[in-house]
């Protein structure tokens, strides 16, 4: 078994990925709803000095950035 230390996942984060799907699930697991639409996009970007910045919108392009 490989343990990855800190560092390791630090190392490994840096750079630009892309959401893949962004989706609430309810409480029980019952309903599955998607806040930004089933075809939402965005980014995450991380530094190697620690910073990250997240990006996602709609994909008709309405926008909701977190600080």
């Amino acid at each position: 078994m490989t343990t990855t230390t800190p560092d390791d996942l630090r190392t490994n984060l840096i750079g630009a990925w892309t959401l893949q799907s962004y989706e609430a699930d309810s409480i029980d697991g019952s309903t599955v709803t998607y806040p930004l639409g089933i075809d939402a996009q965005g980014i995450i970007m991380y530094t190697p000095d620690g910073y990250k910045a997240p990006d996602a919108a709609r994909a008709n392009g309405l926008t909701r950035t977190w600080r």
